[in-house]
């Protein structure tokens, strides 16, 4: 039995992949999600740059998990810059990349940063959850801003 030479992928959002590329492109999720979960975020960050180098195209779960690997790492500039890229791309962002970011820039002190994520947020109609609202505080009470957290 002959397999098709292209399928349909629901990770890519319905797009015709080909098995081969979808397969590489949850081989390099697992990978990055992996580096999150060990704390291994360098090595996250450079498998990631191998699979797209070999023409993966990276999907929204690739890019939350390439900016909380940036949260990990305490670059919040690496972080935004997975925002940048997922808008470059024309992909939905969701509450998952919004909170890394928001945790890279509480890491960071960059409160001002954080703040401006949950406006964006509520822009954009994207709920917060409780925790990413958390993360802002954090960032806020790190760079010991606190007044400005409660506003």
């Amino acid at each position: 039995k002959r397999i098709p030479e292209n399928v349909y992928s629901p990770k890519n959002n319905g797009t015709r992949t080909s098995r081969r590329m979808s397969r590489r492109l949850n081989i390099g999720e697992k990978a990055v999600n992996f580096a999150t979960n060990d704390k291994i975020w360098l090595r996250g960050i450079e498998l990631y740059d191998r699979f797209v180098g070999k023409g993966v195209v990276p999907n929204v779960q690739c890019f939350d998990a390439l900016a909380r690997l940036h949260a990990i790492g305490n670059n919040w500039l690496g972080a935004m810059n997975a925002l940048v890229q997922i808008r470059m791309r024309n992909l939905r962002v969701n509450v998952q990349t919004y909170s890394a970011i928001i945790d890279a820039c509480g890491n960071c002190r960059k409160w001002q940063t954080a703040l401006s994520m949950i406006t964006r947020m509520m822009e954009s109609t994207i709920i917060p959850k409780i925790t990413t609202v958390t993360s802002a505080i954090s960032a806020c009470q790190r760079s010991e801003k606190w007044i400005q957290a409660l506003a």
